[in-house]
């Protein structure tokens, strides 16, 4: 008879769920699918199959553990009896032909153990009957019993994740995501599935997601950040973009060092290198002070943007260039590099970075000004006035202050 235990690798003393998981990793081993569907892959999986079918319904295994029983018992019984062949093989024949008398009380004598043997069979069967007749009636009472705790056992278990669901759910319609996420951290992976977790979860996650957009936006930066570690730690498959507002959180609530490490990891993995060097330059030309490490990003950038200016272009970008198609990244790396080479004293170069600065966003009079004092300081009045007097047409009273401070009547009469 065939062993159910033996074809799915348990013991007869498991319970329901480990003969289910039993059951789920051989059907994946060898499933049809996965194994050319050869005919002895598919018999294979029918055995498999049938095993569970049988053990996973507790009258039909009871009845199986019956056989196995009553199998191991009637090997055992057949030996515990001499036949009748063996006890008639141990008597000398040969004194039969030569004494009638003797030959007849050994006959008789051999009939009456052979009756005396078959009797005894039939009352080790009627026992045995019964015996495993009992067995049989206590072993399905006690699979039923089981069976019957074990479904009141899932039953309370299904209802505490589905409470625990609830709750997630209702933590986050009060927008506390941190106990919701908690919460859905406690649902048993066997009822996953069940209960949409996965779908519920990555719902929860765009949500979240929105809401921290929405406060960085609002410049809410300390709850954005929250939000944002938040989803850190419950998702895993986060986007460079992702890090690149966790960054920006960092910059925007003074932790510029560490905005600059997530800025460089960021750049390193080859996402959107300009705006990471433009970034962590602007921290520390403004923030941090260090013009060196300030220079050396900033340079980076302009490489890049030239790069670009050549691919649309060709070499004669300088002329060619559409101020209105360029992002203000260009606008800001020109400006920040100028307002460096300033503080250097690299008036020339500085003197071409606010050019470009100023053909980038010539509605930007930081850029004109600024320009206007590089020039003051090169000893060009004229041209610093210039520079001052459009910006100060374009409505700026720092500019207008610094005509009538540095320009003579001579350049107003010329005007």
């Amino acid at each position: 008879m065939t062993n159910y235990y033996n074809i799915l690798g348990i013991s007869r003393d498991v319970n329901a769920d480990e003969i289910k998981s039993a059951y789920r990793k051989l059907a994946l081993i060898h499933h049809p699918d996965k194994n050319n569907n050869t005919p002895e892959s598919e018999e294979k999986f029918k055995e498999i199959n049938k095993a569970y079918q049988v053990l996973s319904d507790p009258f039909q295994r009871a009845r199986h553990d019956l056989f196995i029983d009553y199998q191991s018992y009637g090997f055992n019984v057949g030996n515990d009896y001499e036949s009748y062949a063996e006890y008639e093989y141990r008597y000398d024949y040969g004194d039969y032909q030569n004494n009638t008398t003797s030959q007849s009380k050994e006959s008789y004598s051999s009939q009456e153990t052979t009756s005396k043997s078959q009797r005894n069979n039939r009352i080790g069967n009627i026992w045995a009957f019964a015996f495993f007749s009992i067995i049989l009636v206590l072993t399905i009472a006690s699979n039923a019993i089981n069976a019957f705790y074990e479904r009141q056992q899932n039953e309370t278990i299904i209802a505490r994740q589905y409470e625990i669901m609830n709750q997630a759910k209702s933590a986050v319609k009060e927008g506390d995501y941190h106990n919701a996420l908690t919460q859905i951290t406690k649902i048993n992976d066997v009822y996953a599935s069940e209960m949409s977790l996965a779908t519920f979860k990555q719902e929860l996650m765009k949500k979240l997601m929105e809401d921290a957009d929405k406060q960085f936006e609002k410049e809410n930066y300390k709850e954005a950040l929250r939000n944002y570690y938040l989803i850190q730690d419950h998702y895993q498959s986060l986007n460079l973009n992702f890090y690149y507002k966790l960054a920006a959180c960092y910059k925007e609530m003074g932790n510029y060092n560490q905005a600059i490490r997530i800025f460089s990891h960021i750049a390193d993995m080859g996402y959107n290198r300009l705006s990471n060097y433009v970034e962590i330059a602007e921290i520390y030309a403004l923030h941090l002070y260090n013009n060196e490490e300030a220079l050396d990003y900033f340079e980076k950038s302009i490489d890049l943007i030239t790069l670009q200016y050549i691919a649309l272009y060709g070499d004669g970008y300088h002329t060619l260039v559409n101020p209105s198609a360029t992002p203000d990244l260009h606008y800001r790396a020109f400006f920040g590099i100028a307002k460096i080479y300033h503080k250097e004293r690299d008036y020339k170069d500085a003197e071409e970075a606010f050019d470009w600065s100023i053909y980038l966003r010539p509605d930007k009079v930081e850029a004109f000004i600024a320009k206007g004092k590089c020039e003051k300081q090169m000893g060009n009045n004229w041209k610093a006035c210039e520079n001052w007097q459009l910006a100060a047409e374009k409505g700026s009273q720092e500019a207008l202050e610094l005509m009538q401070k540095n320009c003579n009547n001579f350049y107003f009469a010329v005007r």
